[in-house]
């Protein structure tokens, strides 16, 4: 580990001791992160070649028949392009293990972090006094079961879970809940409406729960057909800062926010040349408003549909297909 400035002193010992000096010997620079490569060789010239690499990632010197093989990774149909993650934390994992998974590399830079709201945390410690709650965001829904954890809430007592559909009913699908109302098709606000225009009755109790960024407009939608609505800010979005703004060549955003805070670090400039992905249409508007058209929209709001869209998309690039 940390071998960069040894390497020749190591390589040049080994032999005295019975290795070979044919030995394979590779060193691998930023193992772990999106910045990694590596220099193949021998005991015999693994030190010169490594001294010839200009970089200041740290390196790990790996000596013997296992420096040999590596991974391809310019496979798939993403063929080792690097796709930029701007996702919150809780949604990295799965979509880089999706990119990985199409040939690509995953570059990971969650650029808000989600913060609970003291309001959130009153209204669902009583969460047994409504009827329904509505959420229309997969962070909704975790931010929302982290509170119900932490307030020792009882899951009989929950309301009618009412949701966009799409990859927020699938997120409670993961904790083991069943979503009661939900859009067939259309998922979104607009689809929410218009799923439940015969269900909502007057003094029907609703929790709306959203982010900050988002509008009251379904809030209101629910109140002119009779429903009594306590409209509550969830969470917060702040954003995360970098030092610097990472090499890609497309670029996956799941909301408005990270589009913001994009802009505000790096410049929505910098996106010129880039592959742009956007899930919804806030995200869509915050895009428009930065002067950015995104390049592609996929058929549903969800990470798994908007990273095999991108998969889709330089497959058929590779093939020459429409």
């Amino acid at each position: 580990y940390m071998a960069v400035s040894v390497t020749k002193q190591i390589a040049q010992e080994l032999p005295g001791e019975g290795m070979p000096a044919e030995t394979p010997a590779a060193m691998v620079y930023g193992a772990g992160g999106d910045q990694v490569f590596s220099v193949r060789g021998t005991l015999a010239d693994i030190g010169d070649k490594v001294a010839r690499v200009e970089t200041n990632l740290p390196g790990t010197l790996i000596v013997g028949e296992a420096a040999r093989y590596h991974y391809v990774t310019n496979s798939g149909p993403l063929q080792g392009r690097r796709i930029l993650l701007t996702c919150s934390q809780s949604l990295q994992d799965k979509a880089a293990g999706l990119v990985s998974d199409f040939g690509g590399v995953p570059v990971c830079r969650p650029l808000i972090r989600l913060v609970a709201t003291a309001e959130a945390v009153e209204h669902v410690s009583r969460i047994a006094t409504y009827d329904w709650v509505v959420l229309t965001s997969p962070s909704a829904v975790r931010c929302f079961a982290d509170l119900l954890r932490s307030a020792g809430g009882d899951l009989r007592s929950l309301p009618k879970l009412v949701t966009c559909g799409g990859g927020t009913s699938a997120e409670f699908r993961t904790l083991g809940l069943r979503v009661d109302i939900e859009p067939p098709s259309d998922f979104g606000a607009d689809g929410l409406v218009k799923t439940v225009e015969g269900v909502v009755k007057p003094g029907l109790r609703v929790l709306r729960l959203r982010s900050d960024k988002a509008d009251t407009n379904l809030a209101e939608a629910l109140r002119r057909r009779g429903a009594t609505v306590d409209d509550c800010i969830l969470y917060r979005n702040e954003p995360i800062p970098y030092d610097s703004k990472p090499e890609f060549d497309a670029v996956f955003f799941a909301s408005a926010s990270g589009v913001e805070v994009f802009g505000q670090q790096w410049g929505a400039a910098s996106l010129k040349g880039s592959f742009v992905v956007a899930i919804g249409k806030p995200t869509l508007a915050a895009l428009k408003t930065c002067g950015v058209v995104a390049d592609l929209v996929p058929p549903e709001a969800t990470v798994e549909s908007s990273i095999e869209a991108v998969a889709m998309h330089y497959a058929r690039e590779a093939f020459g297909t429409p």
